[in-house]
């Protein structure tokens, strides 16, 4: 049989361990809520990354219609008369 002594230090073996449980239960709580919160911010980095691959594509686009309306403008000139040339022609003057 266990004498009084032994008896009052399993209960305060008994109390550390208690103690110590409800902090790892309150600290596994706390863990679950961070590991929540880090999905939502994942969800909303690929959300984000959508977002800029849609934008970068949109830019790229953009640019690539503006070059090729540059290029028929420059070719569109090339072809043309001067100013002069055109005036003339209206005029007579010019062949």
């Amino acid at each position: 049989m266990a004498t009084e002594r032994e008896l009052e230090l399993a209960k305060q073996i008994l109390a550390k361990v208690t103690a110590m449980d409800n902090k790892l239960e309150k600290l596994d709580g706390r863990l679950d809520k961070l590991d929540g919160r880090l999905d939502k911010l994942d969800n909303r980095m690929d959300s984000s990354e959508g977002i800029f691959k849609g934008l970068q594509a949109t830019f790229e686009n953009g640019f690539r219609d503006i070059h090729t309306s540059m290029h028929e403008i420059i070719e569109i000139n090339k072809n043309r008369k001067s100013a002069k040339e055109i005036v003339e022609g209206i005029a007579g003057n010019g062949k």
